[in-house]
């Protein structure tokens, strides 16, 4: 279960959590400046209502903090933070769960599928 545990939740951690802080800390300086902008970040339903994978869902569920944060500082500047909450995609990621996750999260979803980005 923790086999290479840590090594999987800081890469996680490093694409999901330091990517968002390092694309807000890159923009919202010049949008603050200007007053006026919008941030969107990619979090999950995942940091929402969780599940297995516990560095997906803590990198995403950080994710939504760090836009509610962000969103309260730059309020003043007329710029706008939030983030959206996609559920599950058919990517190599989701797939590799196995199939009994797979079911799972197909199960969640209320059209029975889980979404496909081609569609």
């Amino acid at each position: 279960m923790f086999d290479d545990a840590q090594e999987a939740f800081e890469a996680m951690a490093k694409v999901n959590q330091l990517g968002t802080y390092l694309g807000i800390e890159c923009i919202a300086p010049i949008m603050r400046d200007q007053e006026s902008g919008s941030i969107v970040n990619i979090s999950s339903v995942a940091g929402l209502r969780g599940q297995r994978n516990i560095g997906y869902v803590a990198s995403k569920f950080a994710v939504t903090g760090m836009t509610k944060a962000i969103a309260l500082q730059l309020a003043k500047f007329n710029v706008r933070c939030n983030s959206v909450h996609p559920g599950a995609i058919s990517t190599d990621m989701a797939l590799g769960l196995g199939p009994s996750d797979v079911e799972l999260l197909t199960n969640k979803t209320p059209m029975g599928e889980l979404g496909n980005p081609k569609k």
